[in-house]
Order: structure tokens, then C-alpha cells, then sequence
């Protein structure tokens, strides 16, 4: 019974108009005849100044995306079929700059074979209205102040940042959200001083929010694998529903964090010293009871998200065509689960442990239009157990390979990140390919493939044995003056 409860609770972590051509004076009017033989008037050529640029703007995007489960077509081919509409108002005077962003989105999939998903799969990923930045901020000379929700990104690494701690991530779907898109807002206030090149500011966030993550039972939770392949746990679980149940909640004062940093943006250089005194938004698991298990139709699985402080340095350079990009970030009595879930009587515990992680990256463009990157992070336990259930000092490694051609209409682009030396805490690997139709009306397709952790292995894609997906997506970017 306990180490059901235990592999379920590891688990649950781990067509708008186009371009019309200018006729003008090609048809040739007026060439070698005399204008003054039909009396034509001559038109001022003075010509007014132009309007000055507006106060306000409002851009935004549509989008409609569709995925298919290759490996469960047989099943239930349809993976997603989302709907979003994702609109920006700005305005900004006099030294005052408002914000309002808000994403739409409604996926039709969950209305094929409804029944086969929980409550709360359908809750995360059917309908949704996930707010933006939403803020209001004014600038004095060389001071700003910022309330509202924010999105504000810290380190230089693209994919990989130990420091980057601002924002909770949207990890509904691993590998398949733009990089734009995994950034969500939180409720902050901020103030930032200018001097010159030099940048310090300091940051308050107000809400205890961890981000989106798949429920326990959704698609990309490895918890609906484990099941099927234990049959003492399936017998346990069946019939049951899971959520999470965060602590502190949301909106509690015990949920505020202090961040502050300062940066440099010079000729050649940038760099950046960051400190941060946060809770962890992965959180640690606490176990419900066996007696839960069985007695309970509904059960939460308890995410404690506790403080920790972590701080550490940024840097990056160019020369040539290259650019180099480097972190390094300590992080004091952050929490982690360790524990023996292979003994006899399993054991989870909740250890604080200290660490340091290095982030290093290069980008090269020394080809005409290919753009290549590439980044390595590692961590290093300082003080802390030797039983940890996921190995924080496992390297990873991520690699970005972008291609446009074609007057730049077509965008082809490889994606692939790996867990562990040998991958084996999982890896990934997306390829895509996306075609500008006309101005702001774009289609794509691509493919991702998940490659599951070893057997014994905790890694993130724990369970991802059938998830591989291919794609297809049309979006029109549109602006309002």
C-alpha cells in the first residue's frame, strides 16, 4: 500500500487580405503627351507632415493547432485541437505605460470520447482565459515603477537558466510550447533605477502561483502508464480521481517572495547579478496515508512548495559570429524528495539540500540564414543526502538549430533536449517547418518525439512511451493602431 502511494506521488511531479500591387504611373499615362492641351489641374506637391504616431495599439494573434497521437491512432487519435485568440492592448504617455494581455483558448478535442478523461484534464486543457501582463507603470527620469502582472526574465540561457526564477512555466504540454508561450505572469510590484548602461531593481511577487502542469490522470502525466503496468496499483487506483493540492495556496501572504538584481547592457558585454528569496514551484510530495488510498474516492496529491534563496551571475558576449552566454546560480535549503522506494518497506522523505548549477551556451551564425544553439547545464549537490530520487547534478543538455530560406517565407527548425549523460532520465526531439502565406498569415507542421526514461529512472519524461505527435498550425498575427 505505501509504495503505491509512493510511485503515484513521484509520478505526479515528475484570411486576411494580401498584398495588392501598386499601379502608380506604370500604365504610362502622361508620358510624352501635353498636359496643358486638356487644362489638368496641377496638384500641390507640398506635402503635410504625417500624424504622430498613436498613444495606443492593440496587436494580437490567432491560432488554431492540431495534433495527433501517432503511437495511440488506433485509440484515439485526436490529441488537440485548440482554438486561442491572444490579444495586447498598449498605451503608453507622458511617461505612463499601461498593459492589459489576455489569452483565450478552447480545445475540441476533449469532446471526442469525453468519458475517458478525468474532471480535472478537462478543467486544465478544454477552456481556458490565462492572463498576460496586466500592469501599469510609470517612469520618472531614471526611475520606473511597475504594478500589476509580469512577466520578466532573468539569465541568458534560452532553454536552460538556473536563475531564471521570475516566472512559473506552462508545462501542460512538455516540448510543444513556444518558448513565448511557457512565461506566465504573476501579480508583482517593481522598481527599476537607470544608470547609463547599469540597471538595479527590485521585485516583490504577491501570489503563490506554480504554473500549469498536467493533472495526475491527463495525457502527459506519466501516472496513467504507471497504472496500466503495475496491476496491484491499478486495482488500488481504479475508480479513483487525483488532483494536486498546493501549499500555501494562491493568493496567501505566506506565498510572497522578494527577488532583486542588478544588470549591466554595454558594448560587447552583458551581465547580470541576481539574488532571490523564493518558494520552490516544483514543490516536494507529502504522502497521503494508505488509509486515504482506500477510503477516499477523491485525493489530493499535497505539493509543499517551501523557500529557499539562490542567487548567482549572468553573462554574455559576442565576437565574430558567435555568442557566448553563461550562468552560474547557488540555491540555499532548496527542498527535494530523497528515499528508498526499491526497499522492502518504501521511504519518502523531504531533505533541504544546497547546491551550485553552471549554465554555459553558444549561438553560431556564421552561415547566411541558420542559426545554431546550443547549451549545457549541470548541477553540483554541496550539502545534501545521497538518496535523492531525481539526481539534481544529472547534466542536461539542449540544442536549437533554426534554418529560413525562400526570401524568408519558409522557417525550418530542430529542437532536441536530453536528461542525463547517456539520456537516460529522457529526452525529446521536435522538427518543424512553418510557411509565411502573406504578410501575418502563417501555417506549419511538425512532429515531436519523446524518448521515456529508463526503467528505475525519475526523469520528466517518465512513462512517455506512446506520446510521440505530429502537428499542424495556422496563425495570423494581426495590429490595430
Amino acid at each position: 500500500m505505501q509504495r503505491a502511494a509512493i510511485i503515484l506521488c513521484l509520478l505526479a511531479l515528475a484570411a486576411p487580405a494580401g498584398a495588392q500591387d501598386d499601379w502608380g504611373d506604370d500604365v504610362g499615362f502622361g508620358e510624352g503627351g501635353d498636359d496643358a492641351a486638356f487644362d489638368f489641374e496641377v496638384p500641390d506637391t507640398a506635402t503635410e507632415a504625417p500624424p504622430p504616431p498613436s498613444d495606443w495599439s492593440l496587436i494580437g494573434f490567432a491560432r488554431s493547432d492540431v495534433g495527433l497521437w501517432v503511437e495511440r491512432f488506433d485509440d484515439n487519435p485526436f490529441a488537440k485541437a485548440r482554438q486561442s485568440l491572444d490579444l495586447q492592448f498598449d498605451w503608453a504617455n507622458a511617461g505612463w505605460r499601461v498593459r492589459v494581455a489576455q489569452q483565450a483558448a478552447w480545445d475540441a478535442a476533449y469532446l471526442y470520447e469525453r468519458d475517458t478523461y478525468d474532471d480535472a484534464t478537462i478543467r486544465d486543457y478544454e477552456l481556458r482565459f490565462i492572463g498576460g501582463e496586466q500592469f501599469v507603470a510609470y517612469a520618472a527620469g531614471p526611475v520606473e515603477v511597475t504594478l500589476g502582472r509580469q512577466i520578466v526574465a532573468w539569465g541568458e540561457g534560452d532553454v536552460l537558466s538556473p536563475l531564471d526564477v521570475v516566472n512559473p512555466r506552462d508545462l501542460r504540454e512538455p516540448g510543444l510550447a513556444d518558448l513565448d508561450d511557457l512565461r506566465l505572469s504573476v501579480l508583482a510590484s517593481r522598481v527599476g533605477v537607470f544608470f547609463g548602461a547599469h540597471r538595479f531593481e527590485v521585485m516583490g511577487i504577491h501570489e503563490a502561483y506554480y504554473g500549469e502542469r498536467p493533472p495526475p490522470r491527463a495525457p502527459f502525466s506519466p501516472f496513467a502508464s504507471v497504472i496500466g503496468g503495475d496491476p496491484t496499483v491499478a486495482m488500488l487506483l481504479a475508480g479513483k480521481s487525483f488532483d494536486y493540492a498546493h501549499d500555501p495556496e494562491r493568493f496567501d501572504l505566506e506565498g510572497q517572495e522578494v527577488l532583486g538584481r542588478w544588470v549591466y547592457k554595454g558594448p560587447g558585454l552583458d551581465a547580470g547579478l541576481h539574488v532571490a528569496w523564493v518558494r520552490d514551484d516544483q514543490g516536494v510530495v507529502v504522502l497521503p496515508t494508505g488509509l486515504a488510498l482506500l477510503a477516499q474516492d477523491h485525493i489530493d496529491v499535497r505539493l509543499e512548495h517551501r523557500r529557499y534563496l539562490t542567487g548567482g551571475l549572468s553573462a554574455a558576449t559576442a565576437f565574430g559570429d558567435w555568442v557566448l552566454k553563461w550562468e552560474v546560480a547557488g540555491e540555499l535549503d532548496r527542498a527535494y524528495n530523497s528515499g528508498d522506494v526499491s526497499a522492502a518497506i518504501p521511504m519518502l522523505d523531504v531533505d533541504e539540500i544546497d547546491t551550485v548549477t553552471a549554465m554555459a551556451g553558444a549561438t553560431w551564425r556564421g552561415v547566411t540564414d541558420l542559426t545554431v544553439g546550443v547549451e549545457a547545464q549541470r548541477g553540483i549537490v554541496v550539502d545534501g543526502p545521497d538518496d535523492l530520487l531525481f539526481p539534481v547534478d544529472a547534466p542536461i543538455g539542449a540544442l536549437r538549430v533554426s534554418y529560413v530560406a525562400l526570401r524568408e517565407r519558409l522557417m525550418l527548425a530542430g529542437a532536441a533536449t536530453a536528461f542525463g549523460l547517456s539520456a537516460q532520465y529522457g529526452w525529446l526531439a521536435r522538427g518543424e517547418a512553418t510557411w509565411e502565406l502573406t504578410q501575418g498569415l502563417d501555417v506549419g507542421v511538425g512532429y515531436v518525439h519523446y524518448g521515456a526514461s529508463e526503467e528505475g529512472k525519475f526523469g520528466p519524461f517518465a512513462g512517455f512511451d506512446d506520446h510521440d505527435r505530429a502537428f499542424a498550425k495556422v496563425r495570423w498575427d494581426f495590429v490595430i493602431h
